[in-house]
């Protein structure tokens, strides 16, 4: 309750702080991240310092494996994921139309992943809570007045607890486990593209 209350809190003070500020600029646009995940991203501010929100970012798959000797034998695992960010973005211009960017995003991401056999021979899944501290480095391109394109690396650290529960043949659980994780890095797996409407 404790972090929600301060959550909640933080992110009252930050809208309370860009409703002072006078903003200039706005952009709202769809982000990418490999191929799989993907996002709503939105800006406010001026032509030199934004806030960036990360509204929406979804992943998921599903995967089944059938042994072609037991028909009754299939496999089938299925995850689900979704990120928030919030953050500060500083721009400089480069060159006409390019502008370096940099600053730093607040994250968390939920994941979930559920495997299971049709024998009911395992049952398991699992559920991940990261939070994240990126920092932003990146280009953007002015395609037009109104059109924006943006590509940005995000290097950060972060904390993440897994829980994971596994169910025996009987439908008994045979193990819970909790896993905690302090990580950081930087690689192109943090590359994110961006294509924004400014207004």
């Amino acid at each position: 309750m404790r972090k929600l209350f301060l959550t909640g809190f933080a992110i009252a003070f930050s809208l309370f702080v860009m409703a002072q500020e006078k903003t200039r600029q706005k952009e709202v646009g769809l982000s990418f991240s490999n191929l799989d995940e993907f996002g709503i991203i939105y800006r406010v501010g001026d032509e030199k310092a934004l806030w960036r929100f990360n509204a929406v970012s979804l992943g998921g798959s599903e995967r089944k494996s059938e042994n072609l000797l037991d028909s009754e034998s299939e496999d089938t695992s299925n995850s689900f994921g979704f990120g928030l960010g919030f953050g500060r973005e500083f721009r400089k211009v480069i060159a006409n139309s390019l502008e370096f960017r940099y600053g730093l995003d607040l994250r968390y991401n939920y994941s979930k992943y559920e495997n299971q056999n049709d024998n009911s021979v395992y049952n398991s899944d699992s559920k991940t809570n990261r939070f994240g501290l990126d920092f932003v480095v990146g280009l953007t391109y002015d395609i037009s007045d109104k059109l924006v394109f943006g590509a940005e690396l995000s290097p950060g650290v972060g904390y993440s607890i897994s829980k994971q529960t596994t169910k025996n043949s009987d439908g008994d659980i045979s193990a819970k486990i909790e896993t905690k994780n302090f990580s950081y890095g930087f690689s192109n797996s943090s590359a994110q593209l961006t294509l924004a409407y400014r207004f």
